[in-house]
């Protein structure tokens, strides 16, 4: 039962990482066309933003929840590292503390991040290109 919750809880981490991404896709890109870095406000909220080798980086500067990811020019896919989506977790939950759904060990949590990671990829939810993992924006909307 606690690994289901777990599984969920990872899964809405998913969820909440790619439609951010989703919601902030447009908004950014006119934005790094402009400069490569600076402050955003999108929806209300005030974020940092950096851009390197067409990775993005978007900090929430309210809490430094910070979400990496890659513009690509395949508008149907979003483009990402597994590491940069697991440290997306790591960065919430030093922003909001540990939820009871994840344990204390980090090295723990990695490993069932990874466990995760795998099943989504076996279930065909990521498809694992030759760099990174892409999710189709139709899967992303579903999550």
């Amino acid at each position: 039962m606690k690994e289901d919750k777990f599984e969920a809880k990872y899964l809405e981490y998913l969820g909440v990482y790619t439609n951010v991404i989703l919601e902030f896709w447009t908004d950014l890109q006119k934005q790094v066309k402009k400069k490569m870095s600076g402050e955003v406000s999108i929806r209300k909220k005030k974020f940092r933003y950096f851009l390197i080798n067409n990775w993005i980086t978007l900090i929430n500067a309210k809490n430094n929840l910070e979400l990496s990811f890659h513009f690509n020019k395949d508008w149907e896919d979003i483009y990402f590292e597994k590491s940069k989506f697991h440290n997306y977790i790591e960065s919430d939950l030093n922003a909001s503390w540990l939820t009871k759904e994840f344990p204390s060990n980090k090295t723990l949590r990695e490993e069932k991040f990874n466990i995760c990671f795998e099943n989504l990829i076996n279930s065909e939810r990521i498809i694992k290109s030759e760099k990174w993992y892409l999710i189709t924006k139709d899967e992303a909307e579903f999550l």
